[in-house]
């Protein structure tokens, strides 16, 4: 599995323009995973190709996690065992040092990053 970002080189946008490709090229009955959004526009949606390859659309939110204790207690344990055995390894965008939080905070703004910003303290 390759993370979308990485497919159609970090954008977004890029992604969704180019979702009606990916879409045509999947397997039949595979899941489309949304996560978060950078626009309150309408989103237009190929409605017929899902349709046609028996597609599942899933949104995911934050809350799904954080607000069930059991649950995010898993989801914890997963990733410092990811974490610790080398499977995940976090994409650090940016490191910015306390004295340019202003900066960071610009950076952030702009959506453009892939990974996490981090700010030393």
């Amino acid at each position: 599995m390759v993370p979308l970002p990485r497919m159609f080189g970090g954008s977004g946008q890029f992604v969704w323009r180019s979702l009606p490709n990916w879409l045509a090229s999947s397997t039949r009955g595979g899941i489309l995973l949304v996560y978060g959004a950078l626009s309150s526009e309408p989103t237009p949606f190929p409605l017929f190709t899902v349709l046609g390859k028996s597609l599942t659309l899933k949104g995911y939110l934050y809350a799904e996690i954080v607000a069930d204790p059991e649950v995010l207690e898993r989801a914890k344990a997963f990733i410092l065992q990811g974490l610790e055995s080398g499977a995940l390894s976090p994409i650090i965008a940016k490191t910015f040092p306390l004295s340019d939080i202003q900066e960071a905070h610009r950076f952030l703004e702009t959506n453009q990053q892939i990974g996490k910003i981090v700010v030393t303290v």
